[in-house]
């Protein structure tokens, strides 16, 4: 799952919220795997940003991914975001700044998930471990 944290600095009213965030999750599919049905976008508008000591009207976007992705397609995307901010929010790039972590575990609906070595673990079929017991998972990790 996908998760984007948006910290915007001028505030929004709900409409250019959901605009904002539709617009978004319709250009997941740039990243492989991912689409609007499995992202989560968190919005933080109205927010006091400072760079250099002066305040800013800019942008700072965490984005946050389950396994790795194509250093291409995040190069797209990220344009992609630019562009968005830009036509949406009126905040040109050279105010925007974000990062990209990508996670090799990540838990959900009350199972967790680990990547190793570029797959994820499982039994000996390859299917993905889905287990909320903790202990059970080291053991798998250590008897793989």
């Amino acid at each position: 799952m996908p998760q984007l944290n948006i910290n915007i600095g001028k505030k929004l009213d709900d409409s250019t919220k959901n605009k904002l965030q539709l617009e978004i999750g319709n250009n997941m599919e740039i990243l492989p795997g991912k689409n609007i049905g499995n992202t989560m976008i968190c919005i933080n508008d109205g927010l006091s940003m400072f760079k250099n000591g002066v305040p800013i009207d800019g942008i700072f976007t965490d984005v946050r991914l389950y396994k790795s992705s194509p250093e291409e397609n995040k190069k797209q995307f990220a344009e992609k975001l630019f562009s968005i901010f830009e036509n949406i929010l009126g905040v040109k790039s050279d105010a925007v700044y974000m990062n990209f972590t990508e996670m090799p575990s990540w838990a959900s609906g009350g199972n967790y998930f680990y990547v190793t070595a570029g797959r994820t673990l499982g039994d000996p079929y390859n299917k993905i471990i889905k287990t909320s017991n903790h202990d059970k998972f080291m053991d798998i990790i250590k008897n793989s």
